[in-house]
């Protein structure tokens, strides 16, 4: 059996234009999370806890999951999309 235990959280961004939908049965998992619908591309912005950033600066890893039978097309930045910090 996987464990999992979110530490990431949703952030709001200035960019945003939807809130992504939860599915029922995840309502008490999920929370509420804005993100930039545009051109095919679905964006959205998280924040780690004190010790993930420590764990990311240590190791250099991180784990992605994705609900579903397959991985749709992705990619993860550290950098500001937008120009800006």
């Amino acid at each position: 059996m996987i464990k999992t235990r979110r530490t990431m959280e949703p952030v709001p961004f200035k960019e945003a234009n939807t809130v992504l939908g939860i599915p029922a049965d995840m309502a008490d998992k999920v929370k509420p999370t804005r993100s930039l619908n545009q051109d095919g591309l679905c964006m959205t912005k998280w924040k780690g806890t004190w010790k993930d950033r420590l764990r990311f600066l240590i190791f250099g890893t991180m784990w992605v999951n994705v609900r579903g039978n397959g991985l749709p097309p992705m990619w993860i930045t550290l950098r500001q999309p937008f120009g800006g910090k």
